[in-house]
């Protein structure tokens, strides 16, 4: 059972209750295991006002009876409750750890690459990720036939939808490398709108699928190269991290890593895993 503090008070009369505040974080870490903390009231009320306004229903305690039955809407709820923000080549040494290990491998003789973006969110992750796999093997591509695949995945239905668009307004992409940009996409005009969007080569490299990190059993086909789980255990509480990390382990190749995001770090899983640098864990 999650631990929180039920002795907040609020000012104002719309504001949530403390119990029914902590009915709805029960219920988000329940499904999701995200762990809202004290110091979350505002952006629950102000996310699940949200989805009162979209099913019409305007009493806090009418609509936690209806998401206990209405499983659609319970999934909008966490949907909404989660934080998307991410942009390309966030955190770029992670990025530059993936080339050089996939440069390696490559040499070796190795053809066949498989990857996991765990949390895909609107696919800005798993998009550079195949613009570096690409250019890593660049001098070599059309000479040898690698097979790389990328799992995508989220919990949320509606990052999924837009990350297998692919397309992205020209304010997500200013930050971008020209060059990359150029090679990489190419500019649409939606409704008005300077858009770029994701080459096919690339995206064809991409498989999307909706999944929740606190299933049980991961059904994924193994064994994993590399599997990116970053920014995403910062929502989790310790025993859920741990959990997660685990049935990852599971997965991976023998030297296969583990990335996490620049914030987070393995502090019980040292059996496991081993660091090699700031966020990159190599499994034992």
């Amino acid at each position: 059972m999650l631990s929180v503090n039920r002795n907040i008070i609020f000012k104002e009369e719309h504001d949530l209750d403390n119990k029914t505040f902590y009915k709805f974080v029960e219920i988000i870490y329940k499904h999701s295991g995200i762990a809202l903390k004290p110091g979350k009231e505002a952006l629950v009320q102000a996310r699940v006002a949200k989805r009162l306004r979209a099913t019409g229903i305007s009493d806090y305690n009418e609509y936690i009876e209806f998401i206990k039955k209405d499983e659609d809407e319970l999934w909008k709820l966490i949907d909404v409750a989660t934080t998307n923000v991410t942009h390309f080549f966030r955190e770029p040494k992670s990025f530059d750890f993936i080339q050089k290990a996939v440069r390696e491998w490559a040499e070796n003789g190795q053809r066949k690459f498989r990857f996991w973006s765990a949390a895909s969110s609107t696919g800005e992750e798993p998009y550079t990720l195949a613009i570096v796999l690409r250019e890593a093997l660049r001098d070599v591509w059309h000479k040898m036939n690698f097979d790389i695949k990328i799992l995508a995945t989220d919990i949320s239905d509606t990052v999924l939808k837009q990350a297998m668009k692919g397309e992205y307004p020209e304010e997500k992409m200013k930050k971008m490398d020209k060059k990359i940009l150029n090679q990489h996409f190419c500019c649409v005009n939606n409704n008005g709108m300077k858009c770029y969007k994701i080459n096919q080569e690339l995206k064809n490299m991409i498989v999307y699928r909706k999944f929740n990190l606190m299933e049980d059993n991961y059904p994924l086909k193994g064994p994993i190269d590399i599997v990116l789980c970053r920014n995403v255990m910062i929502y989790f509480d310790n025993p859920t991290r741990s959990q997660i990390v685990r049935k990852i382990h599971g997965i991976i190749r023998s030297d296969g890593f583990l990335i996490l995001g620049n914030a987070e770090t393995l502090t019980t899983e040292g059996d496991i895993y081993k660091s090699v640098q700031p966020s990159v864990y190599r499994k034992k």
